[in-house]
């Protein structure tokens, strides 16, 4: 089974708290003392909703050759924002209840929780403090089931930063996530997951940021994949040491990135350990007044527990082209292409199981219309491809989604 939707909801846990002054001076900047309701309705047509091969394997694994499907998503949901003094709190509650109209096993309820405190001591000390809460059903991409598992995550961070003077400051973090599936055959893939991290940050003359810092990460799956009688403990440890930076070389163009050395240790099978280089980069350029272009380039390790390999090498990169025609209409084209190599457990099945290798490519066009001043409307058109040399995991889809968005 596939998991890589719950490894990027890691990577994006980590990857938020590790800048505690880029978040509270995001909240600085959103609007204080808003109470802001919404309602929203979501259409989205898939041809290939579990993802499979072909009309072959569909018939094996569903009984049937059908594997489209048309789902109806109504949302209803607050966000806040107050400021008192130095204070920011920002919280949103979100509701959601989805219909599918072939497979109806999958209906379900899901929701979205979070508070967030951007906290501050004068000039000198500020930083945030949060938990959030998801519940939505698991990616059914992965799973390539109709199973209804209702996938959670909950995170509990804080954050920290001492100005020493106006071009240094002391940075740290620290945060507990535990991602949970419901379902009994997808338990196995549950992660319990806790790190912490520190830098030193220097701010130029100019405002070009550069940071030093390190986490240190463990993660324990507590249900243990069992292939044959051989049960495959993936607990980890990870340690990660780089640099970041933030420049805005002009006006116009924005540069962010991070390099580390990264090691993973599985101690229970040590020739799955990894060591060598990761790291991300983005770069945002606003061409004219109605266009920009953001790029991102990334090459990561997720940790990734099935019966033969205990993580994932992502290797890729995204580029999104926006253009904003008039104040009310915006669109979008989002490219996405990916390499993922899955390392086979060196020694543990050299003749069963070849080492994995994905290629994912994935372009989507959007386009938001603000139809009144709080009355908007989204339509989105996809599609997907993987190539895989294991069989069974190469695919393409296409899907188209529309919806409205109603505040208050």
């Amino acid at each position: 089974m596939k998991k890589r939707y719950l490894l990027i909801l890691c990577g994006s846990v980590a990857s938020t708290l590790s800048y505690a002054d880029s978040n509270t001076a995001a909240a600085y900047a959103a609007p204080v003392d808003t109470f802001v309701p919404f309602v929203s309705t979501d259409f989205n047509y898939n041809s290939n909703l579990f993802a499979l091969q072909n009309t072959g394997v569909a018939q094996a694994i569903l009984g049937s050759t059908d594997t489209a499907d048309f789902i109806t998503m109504l949302t209803a949901g607050v966000n806040m924002n107050w400021k008192v003094s130095q204070q920011v709190f920002t919280g949103h509650i979100i509701v959601n209840k989805s219909w599918y109209n072939t497979y109806k096993n999958l209906d379900n309820n899901g929701s979205d929780l979070g508070l967030e405190w951007d906290w501050a001591v004068d000039d000198l000390l500020h930083g945030t403090a949060g938990a959030s809460q998801t519940k939505q059903l698991a990616n059914l991409t992965f799973i390539q089931l109709p199973i209804n598992d209702i996938f959670t995550t909950q995170t509990e961070y804080v954050t920290a930063g001492l100005k020493l003077n106006d071009r240094w400051q002391i940075l740290a973090g620290a945060n507990s996530s535990d991602f949970t599936n419901s379902a009994v055959s997808q338990q196995a893939f549950s992660l319990n997951m806790t790190n912490v991290t520190a830098g030193l940050q220097y701010t130029t003359p100019a405002g070009t940021k550069i940071e030093l810092d390190g986490r240190q990460t463990q993660g324990s799956f507590p249900s243990a994949v069992v292939s044959g009688f051989l049960p495959f403990n993936a607990n980890f440890t990870e340690s990660d040491y780089g640099v970041k930076f933030d420049w805005l070389p002009t006006e116009q163009i924005h540069l962010t990135g991070t390099v580390d050395y990264t090691q993973h240790l599985v101690p229970t099978y040590p020739a799955e350990d990894f060591s060598g280089i990761t790291g991300r980069a983005e770069a945002n350029w606003l061409m004219t007044g109605k266009t920009s272009l953001d790029f991102a380039i990334y090459r990561n390790i997720q940790a990734f527990n099935t019966a033969t390999t205990s993580f994932q090498l992502v290797q890729g990169g995204t580029l999104m082209l926006t253009w904003q025609p008039t104040a009310k209409i915006s669109t979008n084209l989002r490219i996405l292409d990916d390499t993922v190599d899955y390392p086979n457990i060196a020694g543990l099945f050299p003749q069963a199981f070849a080492a994995r290798h994905d290629q994912l490519h994935i372009a989507t066009l959007g386009v938001n219309y603000q139809i009144l001043r709080n009355t908007a409307f989204f339509f989105n058109l996809e599609r997907g491809d993987e190539a895989s040399n294991i069989y069974g995991y190469s695919y393409t889809y296409n899907s188209v989604s529309a919806g409205v968005k109603q505040s208050f």
